[in-house]
């Protein structure tokens, strides 16, 4: 699954320079997804505008949900949810 940090401060440059710490979790179809960025687990770093996230093939069917927060100040972004296939 490949990420796509989109951030906008006005000046285009800007995302090169902010750390982000991407939380998330894989959850199965039978399971109760999560309420809200707080209760994801898992998280990876990145410095980078566009990063790829790699799953196990014994991830497939399952469903990420993902939640970008910006290192330097704290805020999380919205929650959204991939299908892994």
């Amino acid at each position: 699954m490949g990420i796509r940090i989109l951030y906008s401060s006005g000046n285009p440059d800007d995302p090169a320079n902010k750390d982000y710490r991407i939380w998330y979790n894989l959850i199965a179809p039978d399971k109760e997804p999560p309420a809200g960025p707080e209760d994801l687990r898992e998280s990876f770093f990145t410095r980078r505008k566009k990063d790829l996230m790699e799953f196990a093939f014994g991830d497939s069917g399952k469903t990420a949900y993902l939640c970008i927060q910006i290192e330097s100040d704290g805020k999380n972004g919205p929650m959204v949810s991939a299908l892994i296939s």
